[in-house]
């Protein structure tokens, strides 16, 4: 029976800070910090400290980052800089906590 190959086999654990600044039109602009926790080829899973709206676009910028600390493989799906949209948006348990996980493609 062949194996089923998931998207998480293709994500990259990783912890790096990023700095996202929101991209949108409209709105005044915001800047603020977050923690990647792991990368693909498509996007980036990021723990931040606020919501963000489903559909929302942020320049992320990897902020700090000891590629010689990581083989070149945990690397590879890091970018310097990207546009992103956050594809989904859920609270870290318990929700008072205030910190948030989002899943972001890269654009």
């Amino acid at each position: 029976m062949p194996i089923m190959k998931t998207k998480r086999d293709d994500r990259t654990d990783i912890k790096t800070v990023t700095s996202l600044c929101n991209f949108s039109t409209g709105g005044p602009l915001k800047e603020f910090r977050g923690e990647i926790l792991n990368c693909s080829p498509e996007g980036v899973c990021v723990e931040i400290n606020e919501p963000v709206d489903t559909g929302a676009v942020f320049m992320l910028k990897t902020v700090e980052i000891q590629f010689e600390s990581y083989p070149s493989d945990k690397t590879k799906y890091i970018r310097m800089y990207s546009l992103a949209e956050v594809k989904w948006s859920k609270p870290i348990e318990p929700p008072d906590r205030g910190r948030y996980v989002i899943g972001m493609r890269y654009i």
